[in-house]
């Protein structure tokens, strides 16, 4: 059997929960194909429809309550010759809105169904915006064991040809843009020249060549990942949180008990 992995993640978080995901797989689909959309130039290749997928895996960090709209524009661009799906997001732990919703409904649009969906809380991305904070995080065996599970009665739902229904909740987020809210929320990150010896990672690491060669950032390209503080080993560039209100919701988030706060729906 054909496996699909389609995933986004810029700061690598999702990356590590989705290749567990992957690694599970591999004991029931002999053909596993893995696109990062994280790279750019993956981003300019179609999916081929000659080949037919028995699963498609769909795998992003939660932004503003929503899919990354760069990876949503790409994968629903493409023509996917496969019927079914598992969804499996990261979320910095305050809320993943209808992030799962909309995915599932799009998909449907396609005529791919949902047979199951995920969402585990990782590191914020932006954590570098507080000088101390309380960080619960799921330790790496007992993550493995929960997505493996998933994974599992996720099957069951495939072989008995089960699919889920995810209901869109009410929430202010739907009224207002993915980048309304992102550029509300958090500041581009600058970068400290004092600090930076110039390796050139963070430009390496954006997934939207949203910085040039003389380390600016370009406000419009920009999409908040947060990938380039989050490279850095030289705490050259931080994330800066714009309001108060804003500052409060992330801190909340990082401090909850992360085994709490997995979403599951199988």
């Amino acid at each position: 059997m054909n496996c699909l992995v389609c995933y986004f993640s810029p700061t690598k978080n999702t990356e590590n929960v989705v290749r567990i995901i992957i690694e599970k797989a591999k004991h029931t689909y002999e053909d596993i194909d893995v696109n990062n959309t994280t790279i750019i130039e993956n981003r300019y290749k179609d999916i081929p429809y000659v080949k037919h997928y028995d699963l498609l895996i769909v795998s992003f960090p939660v932004y503003s309550q929503r899919m990354p709209k760069i990876f949503s524009e790409y994968l629903f661009s493409q023509h996917i010759n496969c019927d079914k799906a598992l969804i499996v997001t990261t979320y910095g732990g305050v809320t993943i809105g209808n992030a799962l919703e909309d995915c599932s409904a799009k998909l449907l649009k396609l005529g791919i169904k949902t047979y199951g969906a995920i969402s585990v809380p990782e590191k914020h991305s932006y954590a570098s915006a507080f000088e101390k904070y309380e960080y619960y995080n799921i330790a790496q065996e007992e993550k493995k064991k929960i997505l493996e599970n998933f994974f599992d009665k996720c099957q069951e739902n495939l072989e008995k040809n089960k699919p889920i229904s995810l209901r869109r909740k009410t929430d202010a987020a739907v009224f207002f843009s993915q980048r309304f809210i992102s550029r509300l929320t958090v500041c581009i990150p600058k970068v400290n020249l004092s600090k930076c010896v110039r390796c050139k990672k963070c430009i390496k690491s954006c997934p939207t060549n949203a910085i040039d060669e003389n380390l600016v950032i370009n406000s419009k390209e920009c999409i908040r990942c947060c990938a380039c503080v989050n490279v850095c080993e030289f705490d050259a560039r931080k994330c800066e949180i714009k309001n108060i209100i804003s500052k409060k919701i992330v801190k909340s988030g990082m401090k909850m008990d992360k085994i709490n706060g997995i979403r599951i729906f199988i």
